[in-house]
């Protein structure tokens, strides 16, 4: 009889293991707006998530049309140059990055520059 109370409690351990395992279903996470703004959150205050997501997202063909259009309303609504403004340090780091990819436009900034002096 202590054998098989033993043998029922072994197996009662084992079910409750088994059942108890944790399941996580990202889409129904998601369908709960609480739990989706808490993630958008998590990922937009860490830098190393926020670039891992939009790296991401630029594997997507969807999700780049969606980066464009909303960059593309941003540079329109003149909240770019606002951001500029805050940011010379991004906008020098942009400019660089634009010159370093496009010779000509190096040209016409120094030939700008040169005609500002003088």
């Amino acid at each position: 009889m202590k054998t098989t109370v033993k043998i029922l409690v072994v197996i009662g351990f084992i079910g409750t293991i088994t059942g108890c395992k944790s399941t996580f279903n990202a889409s129904e996470t998601m369908q709960v707006e609480e739990n989706r703004n808490a993630i958008y959150q998590e990922i937009i205050s860490n830098p190393v998530q926020f670039t891992n997501f939009i790296s991401e997202a630029r594997k997507n063909e969807e999700a780049k049309k969606i980066l464009m259009k909303t960059h593309m309303e941003q540079m329109e609504s003149g909240n770019m140059k606002m951001m500029m403004d805050k940011n010379p340090e991004m906008m020098e780091e942009m400019m660089q990055k634009m010159m370093e990819k496009n010779p000509e436009m190096m040209q016409k900034m120094k030939e700008k520059m040169k005609n500002k002096g003088q």
